[in-house]
């Protein structure tokens, strides 16, 4: 191979201390797949965190064999803030009462990551709590390299909430949130069916837990803690904000597919199991109708062509007080594969504020739907939202497991 197709890859991130995700993180670091043209590697660790972890650190750098795969430079950063606390309370609570704060401390440790490997010709930037899969590098290199006007490529990963559930994304929804926007104009979250639903891996903002570009785009976005930095602002929207400005494009790869760690090392937004098993999956897709309860759908009609029937209902009495109804229901209960599920309405009131009965009825729906789809691999849903109306996956793209699978194997 001539010497002007060899180059060096930087490797760069920074590390508050998370002891349940080091040991998922160093092992993507010690079997990553590496481009063959990326013959020097530089590892650059931002360490941001206290004494009592650095024992921890220096044990798993020597466990995973590390520095025989890297040239290590490890960087001073500063302590991640509200140190004291908890991780539990940390991560469930600085991104709603201090954003400003976590972001400007990002930032800072960031621009550090960045700038120790602006040395390199590629830079790959990871968060110490996103754990790719080992063929993410070699990904985001071959589309990177695709076409000049890519400036920056980067994983899948689900979002840990910035925000409480509400009416607009309810819990189960919140769970198929990535951390990316599609919209170019401001950071708008959006969720995986987004994604489907738009047919587009390119956004105009995305987080930095996988990402790949040039040292030479990198470099005009620093620094990262200017006065641009505010509570709604952080550093990745800014990075992307800035690569974009240079007139480059920013792709996301559904091939590479993170898993984004709580504070106890599992998994935050849907499951990698759930994942592979949608890509993977050979079976027909179950048809599966979903509706609130209405005494004028005839529910043992659509029995005999739905794999499953889905009632929504709220406790009874609530609904059925009238004796015919009781003795209908007692009836549509005895077919096998009709399934009435029963929901507690007065926690979506009390939760989310929900009056409006159209918006009330359509919330519910919406994170039936999610909290299914969120723990099964093969169906094609048809929710029924009115007496006369039906949304299927010509609305609604992932309502269908294929358009689900189609998209993640593309």
């Amino acid at each position: 191979m001539s010497l002007e197709n060899e180059n060096s890859l930087g490797i760069g991130f920074i590390m508050i201390g998370r002891e349940a995700t080091i040991d998922p993180l160093f092992n993507y670091l010690k079997e990553v797949i590496i481009p063959s043209n990326f013959t020097v590697l530089n590892l650059n660790i931002v360490q941001a965190f206290n004494k009592e972890f650095k024992a921890l650190f220096d044990t798993k750098v020597a466990e995973y064999d590390l520095e025989s795969k890297y040239n290590l430079t490890l960087i001073k950063g500063i302590d991640r803030v509200n140190s004291e606390l908890e991780w539990k309370e940390w991560e469930e609570k600085i991104r709603l009462s201090d954003p400003y704060s976590k972001h400007y401390s990002t930032a800072i440790n960031l621009t550090k990551a960045i700038e120790s490997s602006l040395t390199s010709d590629y830079v790959h930037i990871l968060d110490d709590d996103t754990i790719p899969p080992v063929n993410a590098l070699e990904d985001l290199y071959s589309k990177l390299k695709s076409d000049n006007s890519i400036g920056m490529t980067s994983g899948f990963y689900f979002c840990k909430n910035w925000h409480t559930n509400s009416a607009i994304k309810g819990f189960h929804e919140s769970k198929r949130k990535i951390t990316a926007s599609i919209q170019k104009r401001k950071w708008i979250s959006c969720t995986l069916d987004d994604f489907i639903f738009h047919n587009t891996t390119e956004v105009g903002f995305v987080g930095n837990g996988c990402i790949l570009s040039y040292s030479d785009i990198l470099k005009p976005t620093l620094p990262l803690n200017d006065e641009s930095i505010t509570p709604k602002y952080g550093p990745d929207l800014l990075l992307s904000r800035r690569v974009r400005k240079q007139g480059k494009k920013i792709f996301m790869l559904p091939s590479v597919m993170c898993k984004h760690l709580d504070e106890q090392g599992k998994e935050i937004g849907l499951q990698s199991e759930i994942i592979d098993k949608v890509k993977n999956n050979t079976l027909k897709p179950k048809n599966v109708h979903m509706s609130l309860y209405d005494s004028f759908i005839n529910y043992k009609e659509l029995s005999k062509y739905y794999d499953e029937v889905h009632i929504i209902h709220r406790k009874f009495p609530n609904i059925f007080v009238d004796l015919k109804e009781i003795m209908y229901i007692t009836t549509l209960n005895k077919i096998p594969n009709i399934k009435f599920v029963e929901k507690d309405f007065k926690k979506w009131i009390d939760s989310y504020g929900l009056f409006d009965l159209r918006t009330f009825y359509s919330h519910i729906l919406t994170e039936y739907s999610c909290e299914y789809q969120n723990i099964n691999y093969a169906y094609n849903l048809h929710i029924q939202t009115s007496r006369n109306n039906i949304v299927t996956d010509e609305i609604n793209k992932s309502l269908n497991s294929i358009n689900i699978q189609n998209y993640l194997n593309n």
